[in-house]
């Protein structure tokens, strides 16, 4: 608030030199009036509604057109306001549209409100219907905006006018919105029935008449007006296209004149403003997720100049700076960005919210339109982005228009893979699944440690987006996909599966089989041959021998590393033994895995020692 104090007091130190305080404040006529409604987020208003009316409500005008007037309402306490309004040096006030989008520059027209202990640097816009030189009278509509903000403060003042009518006062006479963008809806709007008469009015019917498609009436609480009373028709305004709108609110009531009219007035916003933005898994400041705005579920502004721009959301910031001796044009591409403000001398990006930021960057933007006006102030903009945060791989990726002529750049397709297990046993078929949005053909690929990437198929997806494809398994594989074509890098998601080796053991060498037993003669060894696949020549294979003693498996044996041979088997052998008649064996290969594949042992082989030759 330091910087709107200062510059408070430096317009009241001009006062005496502009000769505002030079002629004397005049009192207001009963039919005079001050309006003012305030958006919601407006600082100055703190979102109210006003009617200032008469010489009671301390309305006073003062000044002059060729100085600049001062219109000050309310009673001095709790509730007032000053209004100031001033046309460009050298320039008398006279009726005619005026804009203040300087903030009160030396070299313009100049409109500032403050009141109830607010104030703000201010921009905006008045038209003035009447005013004579000397200020006795002043008819005008007005709209402030605090600090490059879109919520403004807006109505109409008419003081020592000529009374419209003798019996009905309407307050507003013409109510004309801030611009709202197409299917925005603006601040509702108090319209003021009050019966300056001596006897009751009826109010049959308000309605409009005129432009029903943008202005409604959101509520009529006017029946029957006493003498001296009032009550008020409620209007609200959304714009269904761009451009200016206008209508009109028709009251028909039961004085000599039967009827009365308010002018209505706005303008739906030109142009796309949009953000958009894909997050990559494991991207910190997107948290992998979709983010989409517009003006019907956000604020979005954006301002700047040729050698810089800032555009906010109501949760997020974007900044864009070309680098020394650059410019921000449409049609160029900047790379090598790096965190802004601390860019140095080359490009500067920042995108954040939510909490979150980028100790630092690097990304590339491009400017898709860039519109400046004589000032080189910023009006339209389109740019789109990609940024990486803190070293990292993953992307964020965005594009953003405000006013833009057309719409905005497209994101990557983002591109989500799954499968129907996590572990698959060598042989077994995966059923992979990708799902791409915004895609029309994606290609799945697959990739094995140790081995190139290969393509599995690239194919159109169904109407829900997806392909599903079969894959034989051998190893370890990631499934990785792309949209349309894309490069890897924009691959929203991969997905890594392990497979188990097939393991497959059986004794061989044996006497005979009865059941699921191989028989060997008790003077013979037991042999139990093993086979990995896929193959793994030289990796070592394990075999385990249990014995079923008292109705329990136990008293395991274990080998050590016994090597596979070229054609990935090994043998091992279990001497026989008097003591083992009678007593059931199994016996089993485990292989422990490896990069390729996942641990796995084989089926048990059941063996019995008998006392025959």
């Amino acid at each position: 608030m330091t910087s709107t104090t200062v510059r408070l007091l430096a317009l009241a130190l001009l006062l005496p030199i502009l000769g505002l305080v030079a002629s004397p404040a005049r009192a207001a006529a009963p039919s005079d009036y001050v309006t003012m409604v305030g958006d919601q987020d407006d600082y100055v208003s703190g979102g109210a509604t006003h009617l200032y009316r008469g010489a009671a409500a301390g309305i006073t005008l003062s000044g002059s057109a060729e100085n600049g007037i001062t219109v000050d309402a309310g009673d001095g306490a709790s509730s007032s306001f000053t209004f100031m309004f001033s046309a460009a040096p050298g320039e008398s006030l006279a009726a005619g549209d005026y804009v203040d989008d300087q903030g009160g520059a030396d070299d313009g027209a100049s409109i500032m409100i403050f009141g109830e202990g607010r104030g703000c640097a201010a921009t905006g816009r008045f038209t003035i219907l009447d005013v004579d030189p000397d200020a006795t009278r002043l008819w005008l509509l007005y709209e402030q905006h605090c600090d490059g903000a879109d919520a403004a403060s807006f109505g109409e003042i008419r003081i020592n006018e000529p009374a419209i009518d003798a019996e009905l006062l309407t307050a507003p006479t013409r109510v004309i919105w801030p611009e709202r963008y197409p299917r925005q809806a603006g601040r509702k709007v108090p319209v003021r029935l009050v019966n300056t008469g001596t006897g009751p009015i009826t109010v049959s019917s308000a309605s409009v008449t005129d432009g029903a498609a943008d202005f409604t009436v959101v509520a009529n609480g006017c029946r029957t007006i006493a003498a001296g009373a009032s009550c008020a028709v409620t209007l609200g305004f959304t714009p269904t296209s761009a451009g200016p709108k206008h209508g009109t609110l028709t009251i028909v009531d039961s004085t000599t004149a039967g009827a009365h009219t308010v002018a209505l007035g706005g303008s739906g916003t030109s142009g796309y403003t949009t953000w958009r933005m894909r997050s990559q898994a494991a991207d910190y400041i997107g948290g992998g997720a979709d983010y989409s705005y517009t003006p019907l579920n956000s604020t979005i502004r954006a301002s700047g100049t040729p050698t810089g721009v800032h555009v906010a959301s109501d949760s997020w910031t974007a900044d864009f700076e070309p680098g020394s001796g650059d410019e921000l044009r449409p049609g160029t591409t900047f790379t090598g960005a790096t965190r802004y403000p601390f860019n140095e001398s080359g490009p500067g990006l920042d995108i954040s919210g939510q909490g979150r930021g980028c100790n630092s960057l690097t990304g590339t933007f491009t400017v898709h339109e860039a519109t400046y006006d004589d000032k080189d102030r910023l009006r339209k903009l389109s740019v789109s982005f990609t940024q990486h945060c803190d070293g990292g791989r993953p992307a964020l990726f965005g594009s953003i228009t405000w006013r833009a002529d057309q719409p905005g750049a497209p994101l990557p397709p983002r591109v989500g893979v799954t499968t129907d297990r996590a572990t698959y046993r060598y042989g077994q078929k995966a059923v992979v699944t990708v799902k791409a949005s915004d895609a029309d053909v994606v290609s799945v690929y697959a990739t094995q440690p140790g081995h190139p990437r290969r393509l599995v198929r690239t194919g159109p997806v169904d109407s829900a987006g997806r392909l599903t494809v079969r894959v034989p398994m051998s190893r370890t594989t990631t499934f990785t996909a792309t949209a349309d074509g894309g490069d890897l890098a924009d691959a929203s998601a991969s997905k890594r599966v392990r497979v188990a080796a097939r393991v497959s053991a059986s004794a061989v060498r044996a006497l005979r089989r009865s059941g699921k037993s191989s028989i060997y003669s008790v003077t013979r060894s037991a042999w139990l041959k093993a086979k990995v696949a896929p193959a793994h020549a030289g990796d070592c294979v394990y075999f385990r021998a249990e014995f079923k003693v008292r109705g329990r498996w136990g008293y395991p044996a274990k080998t050590k590393c016994v090597r596979l041979g070229r054609a990935s088997s090994a043998m091992v052998y279990l001497p026989g033994d008097r003591a083992y008649l009678g007593i059931p064996i199994r016996m089993r290969a485990e292989w422990r895995g490896d990069a390729e594949n996942a641990a796995a042992p084989s089926g048990w082989s059941y063996v019995q020692f008998v006392a025959q030759r």
